[in-house]
């Protein structure tokens, strides 16, 4: 029932809304939903272009260490302090224990570490590029059950309808 989205350029720094804004954006939603609901957030908290604070950057700091990767750890740690405010905001709305949660990354990024990785993604498929973050959290879902083998992100929809009761969906992917 609401869209929101950013700018035309919404990468551009200049045009994002940062995690925690857009999650207090949607807990106000949420708090007015009826049940059952869909929320959909997009946190591109550590995708380029990248601005971390320097104070978010200092944390991470390691001697030895390429400045780009306490940058990218300053902006994870900001990307977990959304993610976990989420958490604590649906908890409090008494949402979360029926919620599915489902945190899923489009892909890594090479940092050029090691440097044979190079940078950005797309092109390459060391695991500094081509693995990803694919978290399930709620009713159905085993606690720390972890999937051997490979899973796809095109086993996202299948695995959410398994998960609902819903039938199967053609098409690619498993539950």
């Amino acid at each position: 029932d609401l869209y929101s989205d950013t700018h035309e350029n919404g990468f551009a720094t200049v045009n994002r809304r940062d995690g925690p804004e857009l999650v207090r954006a949607a807990l106000e939603q949420v708090s007015s939903a009826q049940a059952p609901f869909y929320l959909q957030l997009v946190l591109i908290e550590a995708h380029t272009p990248r601005k971390p604070t320097a104070l978010e950057v200092e944390t991470f700091r390691q001697p030895g260490e390429p400045a780009i990767l306490a940058e990218y750890d300053a902006l994870l740690r900001r990307l977990d302090v959304a993610v976990a405010s989420l958490f604590q905001g649906l908890d409090e709305r008494r949402l979360l224990q029926d919620t599915i949660f489902v945190f899923v990354t489009d892909h890594g990024e090479g940092l050029n570490v090691p440097e044979h990785h190079r940078g950005g993604h797309g092109k390459r498929t060391y695991p500094t590029t081509a693995e990803v973050a694919w978290i399930l959290r709620g009713p159905g879902v085993a606690k720390g059950h972890v999937i051997g083998g490979l899973a796809s992100q095109v086993d996202l929809v299948p695995t959410l309808t398994g998960l609902l009761g819903l039938p199967p969906v053609e098409g690619p992917g498993h539950d």
